[in-house]
């Protein structure tokens, strides 16, 4: 499903460089107006050699969830928990993190004497990563039967 999905997928990150400049108007004779022109954008993509996912995948997020299922006390435990998930762009080791910096500083040195102003925009992305996804926990109350308190078995029961 998704999340399995969003684990195996390389990532893919990308540049874009927009130039621009500000016209001025006057309209009357004290209103002034500028707006923004832009005369070019490039895009590129950072060219890397290997990736891998460092998250521990699904079973460490799996003991993850069991952990926080376990922790605290039975006061207060909801048994539905919304969970929110991050992505996040880390290099491997300096030597990875200075070739992207190198290279998107290169990409913006090809692009800076466009116009007057250089605006330079990252993007990461995931294929099939969907930032509005959402997940619903099913916390078991401690001592509860496992079987009816798995997901299926809640909305069954529910």
């Amino acid at each position: 499903g998704f999340l399995r999905d969003a684990l195996d997928a390389a990532p893919a990150v990308a540049w874009a460089a927009s130039s621009y400049h500000y016209e001025r108007r006057r309209s009357g004779a004290h209103a002034e107006s500028s707006r923004r022109v832009v005369t070019s954008v490039h895009r590129d993509d950072w060219r890397y050699g290997a990736w891998r996912d460092a998250s521990g995948g699904l079973d460490f997020l799996a003991a993850r969830w069991r952990d926080a299922c376990s922790a605290g006390g039975t006061a207060a435990r909801p048994s539905l928990v919304k969970i929110r998930l991050r992505k996040a762009l880390v290099f491997d080791d300096i030597a990875t993190g200075d070739d992207y910096h190198a290279q998107l500083a290169s990409f913006a040195r090809a692009h800076r004497h466009r116009d007057v102003h250089l605006a330079l925009e990252q993007d990461f992305d995931l294929a099939g990563w969907d930032a509005d996804e959402r997940m619903l926990g099913v916390r078991r109350p401690l001592g509860a039967p496992g079987r009816l308190w798995t997901p299926a078995g809640f909305w069954i029961a529910t």
